[in-house]
């Protein structure tokens, strides 16, 4: 699965591996980070979020390893 954000002026586009269970968020400054053991609800809720970058921070950065 691959969603572009354009409307986040933090986050440009996050892409999961359903078989492996693994998130890459990619910022708008360019970095990438990856995240592994996210389910796929989690993703979901992520791609459909009013704030991409609030999302991130709250629901998946400093809970998946």
């Amino acid at each position: 699965m691959h969603v572009d954000f354009e409307r986040s002026s933090l986050i440009r586009a996050i892409d999961y591996d359903s078989t492996t269970l693994t998130l890459k968020v990619e910022l708008v400054s360019g970095k990438v980070y990856s995240y592994g053991g996210v389910p796929r609800s989690v993703v979901v809720e992520f791609a459909n979020a009013p704030s991409p970058g609030r999302y991130w921070n709250a629901e998946v950065k400093g809970r998946y390893s």
